[in-house]
């Protein structure tokens, strides 16, 4: 089933944390940098697209809680109130394929796809993990 239908490259990143959303990146022209990837969402059965409060991303993953969106690039990871999309925290690494712990914590795959983990509360890098990855996905509960 085809969910979008704008001429562009729509790519899917990941889901909205009650698993009817689906978030996906394009260049649409629009945001605050209109020829850049900029997260987006849109129903799983269809209907209207949803500009997320990002200013660009290539990767995006909700908080458990559905709070927090982490929007990752190849220069670094933002961290936004996924409400209001202010700015909480930046995580100068890499976030190539990203998604949060169920505890709150964030999984980063950076530069060269290296796994590193970032503890709940001020995601602070911890050591990096065995392996790379391209894509992270955990179950809908936060499970793997």
């Amino acid at each position: 089933t085809r969910l979008t239908y704008h001429s562009g490259n729509d790519e899917v990143v990941g889901w909205a944390r009650d698993s009817q959303q689906v978030l996906f990146r394009a260049s649409h022209g629009d945001g605050a940098f209109p020829n850049v990837a900029t997260l987006y969402q849109i129903p799983v059965g269809g209907g209207p697209e949803k500009p997320l409060p990002v200013d660009w991303g290539y990767w995006g993953s909700y908080s458990p809680d559905g709070k927090q969106l982490a929007a990752g690039s190849a220069k670094q990871t933002v961290i936004y109130n996924a409400e209001s999309g202010r700015v909480m925290k930046k995580i100068m690494t890499p976030g190539y394929a990203l998604t949060w712990t169920p505890k709150a914590g964030l999984i980063l795959a950076g530069t060269s796809y290296l796994l590193t983990p970032h503890a709940p509360g001020e995601l602070l890098p911890g050591k990096p993990l065995g392996g790379s990855a391209s894509v992270l996905a955990l179950q809908a509960d936060g499970s793997n």
